[in-house]
């Protein structure tokens, strides 16, 4: 805890202010407590964003705040700014008072990409979706009760069960409380891996994936206009140059290849209203 106090206490040393963006450091978020800098993609993008762009504003130190936080707490500490300048958060939170999104994917819309999943069992009765993209809406499902995008699938499957962790959702899979969830191929295997042996009772369904235009995106205070500016230039330099792109495929590149998007039927899910998506550019979203 001492340890903590004196980063916190270093970090509050180094913040010039309030408006504007006048801070010698650069405090954003981390998803879990034992993700390491090396493997945490977020980090490393803005990371060379603020590099790339040093010379037009200034050198930044950028460090992670050390404790993860909720979603609800990440938005608290945006629109404050003191603790946290730069946040990243699903595109619901786009038009939140308080805050400013900058509209570039972080990870190109990897989280709309999504992958069926279902008990081994049910596999065997499931309607082959490649061949017959509507059977889809007769299917039960499964999702987190405050996820953004509950509307659209309560439009799309049948029926939807609720549940407040997604480990519930495992359970009442394994469970046969409905037929299929979905899961992302960022999230998906890295999920079964942590089920252990229960892993093998599921399957992912063969043949199709579920896309939609929902992404991640980095979020500064409402006071800090210049350093949204400076987030989107830099990312764009790294578009121009390749580094964005090579950055993206050294993390996501062999979960892409594993999910098998090419050999696999797209179902294209529209009718959510998560983002102003026609502000953001073609090129930012991920197409195999």
């Amino acid at each position: 805890m001492a340890g903590w106090s004196r980063w916190w206490l270093l970090v509050l040393f180094s913040l010039v202010t309030s408006s504007g963006f006048a801070n010698t450091t650069v405090v954003m978020n981390k998803a879990f407590a034992e993700l390491t800098e090396e493997r945490d993609y977020n980090y490393q993008l803005l990371k060379r964003a603020l590099a790339i762009t040093a010379d037009d504003y200034t050198e930044v130190a950028l460090t992670r705040y050390p404790l993860p936080m909720t979603q609800t707490r990440l938005i608290h500490e945006l629109t404050s700014g003191k603790k946290v300048q730069v946040g990243v958060l699903a595109s619901g939170y786009w038009q939140q008072p308080g805050v400013i999104a900058i509209p570039v994917p972080v990870r190109r819309g990897l989280l709309g990409w999504r992958l069926l999943v279902t008990h081994e069992q049910t596999l065997q009765r499931l309607p082959d979706l490649a061949e017959n993209t509507e059977a889809l809406s007769s299917l039960t499902t499964g999702f987190g009760a405050d996820w953004v995008e509950l509307p659209l699938m309560r439009d799309t499957f049948a029926h939807v069960e609720t549940v407040e962790q997604t480990s519930d959702l495992y359970q009442q899979l394994l469970d046969g409380n409905f037929d299929v969830f979905s899961r992302s191929v960022i999230e998906l295997w890295l999920e079964l891996e942590n089920l252990g042996s229960s892993a093998d009772k599921l399957a992912v369904v063969p043949g199709v994936v579920l896309r939609y235009p929902f992404a991640d995106f980095f979020y500064v205070p409402g006071d800090q206009p210049e350093l949204a500016k400076r987030i989107e230039l830099g990312l764009q330099r790294l578009y121009a140059n390749g580094d964005y792109e090579a950055l993206f495929m050294s993390f996501y590149g062999a979960v892409i290849a594993r999910a098998e998007l090419n050999n696999r039927r797209i179902i294209e899910l529209k009718n959510i209203p998560l983002a102003p998506v026609n502000e953001i550019a073609e090129q930012w979203w991920y197409r195999p």
